[in-house]
């Protein structure tokens, strides 16, 4: 019918949701952790698409939850990121 012509989409109303939930805590792009880490913000990505640092997806951003980018400090403190 007509009246759905208008009403935003179900993919909108999750990207909505998480957005909400996104801003009850401080979540970080991966450019800004690269800047806080002093790295590359591709290797950032890549330790993301390989899972060693937890992130979501809004759209096509990630983003990396605070919690989470402790989580990773604390397990990685001793380890030297390879930048290659």
């Amino acid at each position: 019918s007509s009246s759905q012509c208008c009403l935003p989409s179900h993919k909108f109303f999750l990207e909505l949701n998480v957005l909400l939930k996104l801003s009850d805590s401080k979540y970080y792009s991966p450019a800004e952790l690269a800047d806080i880490l002093n790295l590359d913000a591709r290797t950032v990505r890549n330790l993301i698409n390989n899972g060693d640092l937890h992130a979501v997806k809004v759209g096509s951003q990630w983003r990396i939850g605070e919690k989470d980018f402790e989580n990773f400090i604390e397990e990685n403190k001793n380890v030297d990121v390879d930048e290659g």
